[in-house]
């Protein structure tokens, strides 16, 4: 039973008015709705907007704000500003600006304070079944991040959606199945929803960044979720830019002379821009130029990993803790002793409601205690951290506290190996820039997991140059995609050219061939061949079958590696079944895929030199 113990009205504009059937306090049991009324009086046409405050007994949210809209349609209001939005695998940002105002980074999260603020958890809770074409049937930010830590809600909490963007990874949230960008949408109409708050009109453009590896499918599940928010389709489509590039934009357009003097820096220069986020990892290298009066800037190479963020430092160290755990207590309460602590995706199969309780209760507490501890040692030397965990001893349940220390150094030691191999992005980025480190005059360091001391330090070992940490390494991406929506709209204020504009193939293009049990990666097209490249597989005398009775998949990839589950699939060109005895005819494939640049592929499948399947596709 819900108990309702207050309702009221918050920053109402004296258009709204409540028409309460029940005072509160009262009971909503069963799943009914509240007896709530709202009347909206009379007045001119726009956009009116207010918020009602719903106060509860509910646990994970006792208090729950509910915007309320209202559009006159004789007279909208639509903002004819973009707004910018960073949608990040763990947090995400929005910059807007009023007519006349600077633009103004949205406080998100009043919860936390300094740069925190202005960014929120992307992070979704359902209390109720989702409801279809409902964007708004859920709680979003910082305290769907605290119902996670429930186990009772592990169907009800989507967390880290930004990394399944472009899968076919349908989920079902309290029994209603929900695809990747359905979720995402509605963490982009909740910021939308705080940017028209503070705009007081509808909102309609947005210029979206989404990470520099980001494939052809991710590209369009987030075009897709801009769409299901209520953003213009297709001005988002054309108005995206890779995360680095967003950061680059923002700090760099604050240069003056001045500033580039006292950094050494001339008229003309490539910048590095190393975006460590929560759930991405991406590097890009950028042209500034500067003439006196007009700046250029020109994305020269990016390359990146969808796959690498802070949340995977997150994982060593709590993974490092688990192992700590265990130890101390095999050692106090004996060898048979069972610390039930594995992750999610980890868990043995056939596990009882109550295991899996225990696990997913230890598992969050100590995740949470290494995500506190990480972020203290990025200032100073040594962190700690307190915590119950529940354990088996024997057939019986305990709990005891644990208490944990680690120093700097040591967590450098965890993060060491996995942080060294980013520098293979480096290396590829800059071969892609035909550049070598000495060419590098600025390393700009942006994204929240950038402020750990090792990542400067292995920058600094790899350039021989001191990195510039941003400012605001979390709020700076927004910004700068709020800046490139004003450049659009200001033409010849800004020469940009900071899309994926570059003159080569950045990665390998190619199939996946094989049935489900021996797929791998065959490439057509190389990576640094010249616009436009074309390329076919097999190669010439080596043909390629498929066998009797054997369904073979041939889906179009790019990527850099042998193994089909490290690179992202672009698209599935079909499935090709033979009928027959094995040991029949076997029909010869052949692929031909031509690249135009970053945005147009042609590809054509032939079947048995036959029939003939064409697919074209735009990247953006």
């Amino acid at each position: 039973v819900l108990k309702v113990r207050q309702v009221a009205l918050l920053e109402n504009d004296g258009r709204w008015q409540l028409d309460l059937q029940d005072q509160p306090p009262f009971d909503i049991a069963g799943g009914n709705a509240p007896s709530i009324g709202l009347v909206l009086k009379e007045g001119p046409g726009g956009s009116f907007r207010a918020k009602l405050l719903v106060a509860t007994n509910d646990p994970y949210q006792p208090e729950q704000t509910v915007a309320l809209q209202a559009h006159v349609v004789e007279t909208p209001q639509v903002s004819p500003a973009y707004v910018g939005i960073d949608f990040g695998t763990t947090h995400s940002c929005i910059c807007v600006a009023r007519p006349g105002q600077d633009a103004k980074t949205l406080e998100l999260d009043d919860t936390q304070t300094g740069e925190d603020r202005f960014t929120m958890p992307s992070a979704v809770y359902w209390p109720k079944p989702p409801v279809a074409g409902n964007l708004r049937d859920c709680i979003v930010g910082r305290p769907a991040l605290r119902a996670a830590e429930d186990p009772s809600n592990e169907d009800a909490v989507a967390l880290s959606i930004k990394r399944k963007m472009g899968k076919r990874d349908t989920k079902r949230y309290l029994g209603v199945p929900l695809a990747p960008h359905e979720v995402a949408a509605r963490v982009i109409r909740y910021m939308v929803d705080k940017a028209e708050d503070y705009l007081g009109a509808i909102v309609e453009k947005a210029v979206v960044t989404v990470p520099a590896n980001y494939t052809p499918p991710q590209v369009r599940a987030t075009v897709e979720a801009c769409r299901l928010a209520g953003l213009e389709a297709e001005v988002v489509r054309s108005h995206m830019m890779d995360e680095p590039v967003g950061a680059a934009v923002d700090y760099l357009t604050e240069l003056d002379e001045y500033k580039m003097m006292e950094m050494g820096l001339g008229p003309d220069f490539h910048a590095l821009v190393y975006d460590f986020g929560g759930g991405t990892l991406d590097v890009s290298i950028i042209r500034y130029t500067y003439n006196g009066y007009r700046r250029s800037l020109k994305v020269v190479a990016t390359k990146g990993d969808n796959f690498m963020g802070g949340d995977d430092l997150t994982e060593l160290l709590r993974e490092h803790l688990r192992r700590t755990a265990e130890a101390t207590l095999q050692q106090n309460h004996g060898l048979r002793t069972r610390l039930l602590a594995d992750p999610p995706d980890n868990r043995p199969p056939g596990l009882n409601a109550a295991d899996q309780a225990i696990h997913q209760v230890n598992y969050t507490l100590l995740r949470n205690a290494a995500e506190a501890m990480k972020r203290k040692l990025s200032d100073e030397f040594e962190a700690s951290g307190r915590v119950e965990l529940r354990f088996m001893a024997g057939s019986r349940q305990h709990s005891d506290f644990m208490e944990f220390k680690i120093a700097r150094r040591d967590y450098e030691k965890l993060i060491r190996e996995r942080m060294e191999s980013t520098g293979r992005l480096v290396e590829r980025a800059l071969t892609a820039a035909k550049l070598r480190p000495g060419d590098i005059q600025l390393i700009l360091m942006v994204g929240k997991s950038s402020r750990t001391p090792l990542v400067g330090n292995l920058l600094e070992e790899w350039f021989r140059r001191d990195p510039v940490l941003h400012p605001e390494p979390k709020a700076c991406v927004a910004r700068g995609a709020y800046k490139k929506g004003e450049m659009d709209s200001l033409p010849g204020e800004e020469e940009t050219d900071l899309v994926r504009e570059l003159d080569r193939t950045n990665c390998r293009y190619g199939i996946i061939s094989g049935t489900w049990r021996g797929k791998m990666f065959r490439t057509a097209i190389p990576e640094g061949v010249p616009f436009v490249a074309t390329g076919s597989y097999p190669p010439p005398g080596t043909p390629l079958t498929a066998v009797p009775g054997v369904p073979v998949i041939v889906a179009l990839n790019r990527g850099e590696n042998d193994l089909y589950k490290d690179n992202e699939e672009i698209v599935e060109l079909g499935q090709v079944m033979v009928d027959g005895q094995p040991g029949g005819p076997q029909v010869a494939l052949e692929i031909e895929i031509q690249v135009e640049d970053h945005r147009n592929i042609h590809v054509q499948l032939r079947v048995d030199g036959k029939e003939t399947k064409l697919a074209r596709f735009e990247e953006y």
